[in-house]
This record gives C-alpha cells, structure tokens and sequence, in this order.
C-alpha cells in the first residue's frame, strides 16, 4: 500500500498492533445543517443539524455498520462521503487527500473509487434505459472500458452479482426488487471501486431475499477486497456484514465498537433501547435486566444546546447530562469501545 501524505493514525480496532495502517477514510468534525423557517426575505432562523460534527475512521478491508433510528443522519453522512452533497464544515480524507477540497476535475480523479448503492433500487436506475446501457456507459466514460470490450465487462458484473447475462438487454421493470438491487450493486462495481457505501440496501426487500443480498455483499466484500460502509437501521443485517459498528443518533456518534462487544456490552442508553426494540420470540431468553432505558420518539435536531441529544428520553438521565454533551469516551482504560455519555462510562468503572 502506498504509504499516504497525512499523518500516521491508529485506529481503535488496531489499536496495541505492531503491524499499524493508515486509514482508507478518515472524517474529521463533520457537520452538515439544512435550513428551516426561512422567510421570504431574511435568513433561516432555525436549522436541523443532519450531521453534527461526526469523526470515524474506516480502514481498509473493513466493514464498518452505521445503525440509528430513520432521521438520525445515517444517509446524510454517506452522500456526503460520496460527493452527493456537500457538508458545511469538517473534512474528509480518503487515501491521505482531502475531499472537501477537491471540486471538479480534481475530485474525479478519485470519484470512481467511491461509490453508493441505495436503498430504492428502482428509483436509482434510469426506467428508460436497458441494462446494458446502464453498466456500459459509467465504464465508458471513466475510460474503464471500451466499445471492443465493454459488453464482456458487462457480462462479468451480472456474474458477480448473480444474474443471467441475456438479461442485459432487459429493462429495469422487468426485473423484481431484490433483482434490481443485484443490478444497483454491479452498477457500483463497474467504476471497480476500493470504498463501497451501502445505503440501507436490503430494508424494502422480503427477508428471504435481504439474506441473499447481504450473503452476495460478504462474498463481494471478500472476494473483491472492497472497503464498505452498511447503513441500516435493523440490527440483524448490520450484525451480520459488520466487523464494527458505529451507532447515530440525531446526528451525533454516540458509540462505537466491534461488532461482538457492542452486542454483547453496549454502554450507552440509547444503543441498549435500540437492541431492547429487538422482538425475542422466546420469553425465558428475553433480557429485561436493563430496565426501562428510553420513551418517546426522537425529534429534529434543530438547535445547538450543551445538553446530551438522547437527555429528554433517557430514563437514566442525571442532573450533569443537561449540562454538557459529552464526547466519546473510553468505557475503559485503552478500550478500543467509545460511547457518549459519561453517567455510563463511570458505572462501567463501578463494576469492574
């Protein structure tokens, strides 16, 4: 791996090896606010705060799961990573360059490399345009392929993504939901990407169906050795394709861990009412050991305060957490687990 030009990081989850990388993508204080109450003559006098000043690091090889509840900001940080939209403030760097940045013909020398797969499948294709058309063109105009070679690139991408190759001259409604997602991901594979952002691409989709796209996903992953980002909001499928998980709420970070130590230690309030939303069909496995964590429904987040954004839901709240938002912590001394909210990170020192 080329060796990159920012200065040399480690990430939680290597943190304490020998063997250091340097992060594939790394996001610095993000924030991304869309204006509300706007008159017509005057500035907006309020804001929802999609994003408010987000940092991860995602390294390469890895899949990382961002969850939260609809609203939360997930998708809005993903289009941004992607060059969809553009943040207000922050930075992101991808293989030690700074996108925000980079405009035009210098953000398309790394534009292919960063691609999207969303979630309304049908409404991402062009419903005018064969299938064919649809892989060529991308691969065409990057100078990925050409008009001698295209249509076996084509051939191999329906392959990957298990579809027959006499379905290129097919359109995108002849095709069902999770058949349609197949294309939407050999789609973002023909630029041949390195960084994959996965926008909640199995939840319109039948269960059985969700099971084979995420199968599908893992086999690219590895096979591919692709970088992914898995935006969702149900907690089996980002388990299932995640080796860290990232959980968002009212465009805040407020844990973060390895998939099994998330699981099966989550610190902080509103990750454990979000694994307490999960049905357990057998009563005798049914863990209510927590108590009663939050209530209520999350609202805008429109204003800057210094309270913790899950305070008027937490039933676990203290007088302190109205007072300050606190950033992410350590549970423990050197943990590579962060969560943001101090009450819980004590009470994990307690127990010890």
């Amino acid at each position: 791996m080329a060796e990159y030009s920012m200065e040399k990081r480690v990430s939680p989850a290597e943190a304490g090896k020998s063997d250091r990388k340097l992060p594939l993508l790394r996001i610095e204080n993000l924030k991304k606010y869309y204006p509300q109450n706007t008159p017509i003559f005057g500035r907006p006098t309020s804001f929802v705060r999609a994003v408010d000043d987000v940092s991860l690091e995602l390294y390469p090889g890895e899949t990382l799961g961002l969850v939260g509840e609809s609203g939360c900001g997930k998708s809005t940080l993903g289009r941004q990573i992607a060059g969809l939209e553009q943040p207000d403030s922050g930075r992101i760097w991808y293989r030690g360059e700074e996108l925000t940045a980079k405009r035009g013909k210098a953000f398309a020398s790394v534009r292919t490399e960063i691609q999207m797969v969303f979630q309304d499948s049908y409404s991402s294709l062009n419903p005018r345009k064969q299938i064919f058309q649809i892989l060529s063109e991308p691969m065409l105009y990057h100078n990925l392929a050409d008009r001698g070679n295209v249509h076996k690139k084509a051939e191999r991408l329906m392959e990957l993504v298990g579809l027959p190759v006499n379905a290129l001259d097919r359109y995108p409604h002849e095709f069902s939901g999770g058949q349609r997602q197949r294309i939407g991901i050999a789609r973002a594979l023909s630029l041949d990407p390195k960084l994959l952002i996965c926008d909640e691409p199995v939840s319109a989709l039948d269960v059985s169906i969700q099971a084979q796209i995420l199968n599908l996903l893992k086999r690219l992953q590895k096979d591919l050795d692709l970088t992914c980002i898995f935006i969702g909001h149900g907690l089996g499928a980002v388990n299932y394709v995640s080796q860290r998980i990232a959980v968002m709420y009212m465009g805040k970070l407020v844990e973060t861990a390895e998939r099994k130590e998330l699981f099966e230690h989550p610190v902080h309030p509103y990750t454990r009412t979000l694994l307490q939303a999960v049905p357990e069909p057998d009563p005798r496995k049914r863990d209510d050991s927590w108590g009663n964590l939050g209530e209520g429904e999350a609202h805008e987040n429109t204003t800057a305060n210094c309270a913790c954004p899950f305070f008027d839901r937490c039933l676990k709240r203290e007088e302190e957490c109205g007072k300050r938002n606190y950033p992410l912590l350590p549970v423990r001394p050197g943990s590579t687990h962060l969560a943001a909210c101090g009450p819980a990170v004590l009470e994990v020192e307690k127990n010890k």
